[in-house]
């Protein structure tokens, strides 16, 4: 008996802590006499009556039990320890209109207008640790459980856990304490649970008289789900809080899932960057086991790269001359025994949160390689490295990097007129050097082999 009444007064904590008066009737616990007496369950509009059988019924006085299923209960909220709809002074709403509301079977409604009713659609359970509380419900039924003002107990969590539709079910939670939920994380981690910091709630759970802070659980496949919907939409921030969420609860299998794909497009670039401003990206991205040229890139931090045809002998892109000055300088592919090697080493910084790249020589002046003229014809242009104060040209020194072969190579476009991709022309079989420039894809056929490029970190 002392510890049922233990367990009630640690129900109502929550209530009372918000200011919330704990009835008369609550103080010694819930008793079958007072239930006998009560009113009936108020319905109206703000109450929906779902015609549960079991509702004015106590849980000692049944012996065949018609068990609630998800196709009987459809789109219904189960509310753990829920008295309905109730509004109460100060400004604290609790329940939902639609909800079953799990509750001690001599419980009756504590707060608001329908104070000392029955309670309005309630399954009713022995004890508050949810003693045959299966008998009620079957598993796998309840597409949304909530749990509001009332303790978290291991019992409760593996109720919630049992109940809960696997594959769409969401449990939310108003304002648990650290405590209880660690509880629930452990119960619901079993059956890959684990909160969605970013989800979309229907507004009947997030009304502004609720208690704060709102937390909600889902199945890790519909964060996953989330994650990927997320990047197509290009909402690459939102992807990846979710990638990261992901990661802390040690789904790195389903990250690399998600970001695997990706490794030959130029997104991997946008989700690459912002995963790297967090501690957790660099982790991420090395768990997932890119091809290493890739890796390097998306892990890149004031790196030294080297740019270099995938053709023939190793020609590597550098520059001709001297660079030290504001001039420009030609762009060129030369050899590996060409002398001035040290013109051939290149930072590649990410700009627009990964959207494109500066590719900078790393000599002189601060130049960036870019294109001349207008490129919005199919004619080739040819590059060179300019040098940052030169504005005239800074609309072409935007790059845009496109991994092939899941990040074996790429493809260097100019983020500007038609799609132009940096080459070399003539035979590159040999050890002299070639122009590099940018030719419009009709000239793929011709350059096939001269716009696949190696990037590789020095």
């Amino acid at each position: 008996m002392l510890k049922q009444i233990n367990n009630i007064i640690k129900q109502r904590r929550s209530l009372f802590s918000s200011g919330v008066g704990i009835p008369i009737q609550d103080a010694f616990g819930p008793n079958r006499q007072d239930w006998l007496k009560a009113r009936a369950p108020m319905y109206g509009p703000d109450q929906q009556n779902l015609q549960y059988e079991y509702s004015e019924k106590a849980a000692d006085d049944q012996t065949i039990i018609n068990i609630l299923t998800k196709d009987k209960v459809k789109d219904s909220i189960l509310d753990f320890w829920g008295e309905g709809r109730l509004y109460q002074s100060p400004p604290l709403l609790t329940g939902f209109k639609n909800s079953f509301n799990l509750n001690h079977q001599y419980q009756l409604v504590s707060n608001g207008i329908q104070q000392g009713y029955k309670i309005p659609n309630r399954i009713p359970v022995k004890d508050y640790d949810c003693t045959d509380i299966e008998k009620y419900i079957d598993s796998n039924t309840f597409n949304t459980i909530t749990l509001m003002g009332a303790p978290i107990t291991s019992k409760t969590s593996e109720a919630i856990s049992r109940i809960i539709r696997k594959d769409t079910g969401k449990v939310i939670l108003y304002d648990p304490g650290h405590y209880q939920k660690d509880i629930i994380e452990r119960v619901l981690k079993k059956i890959n649970f684990i909160e969605h910091p970013l989800i979309k709630l229907d507004p009947q759970f997030i009304e502004k008289d609720m208690m704060k802070p709102v937390i909600t659980y889902v199945n890790k496949d519909a964060l996953k789900m989330d994650a990927q919907f997320s990047i197509i939409a290009q909402e690459y921030d939102r992807a990846v809080l979710l990638l990261e969420k992901l990661f802390d609860n040690d789904y790195i299998q389903d990250i690399c899932e998600i970001l695997k794909p990706y490794a030959s497009q130029e997104q991997i670039f946008r989700l690459g960057y912002r995963l790297c401003k967090g501690i957790r990206g660099p982790e991420i991205i090395r768990q997932c086991k890119f091809e290493k040229s890739l890796e390097d890139l998306l892990l890149n931090k004031d790196s030294e790269f080297e740019i270099s045809l995938d053709h023939g002998v190793t020609n590597k892109l550098s520059v001709n001359g001297d660079v030290a000055n504001d001039s420009y300088r030609n762009a060129f592919f030369h050899s590996l025994d060409y002398k001035e090697s040290q013109n051939s080493r290149l930072r590649i910084c990410p700009q627009e949160s990964g959207n494109y790249f500066y590719i900078r020589i790393l000599h002189g002046a601060e130049n960036r390689l870019s294109t001349a003229g207008e490129v919005e014809s199919n004619d080739y242009r040819t590059p060179a490295f300019y040098s940052s104060s030169n504005s005239e040209y800074s609309n072409y020194s935007k790059i845009r990097i496109i991994p092939q072969e899941s990040g074996k190579y790429f493809i260097l476009k100019l983020a500007h007129g038609v799609d132009n991709r940096l080459s070399a022309n003539g035979n590159v079989e040999k050890n002299d050097y070639r122009k590099a420039f940018f030719h419009s894809k009709e000239y793929s056929d011709q350059f096939n082999n001269y716009y696949r490029i190696k990037i590789t970190k020095k």
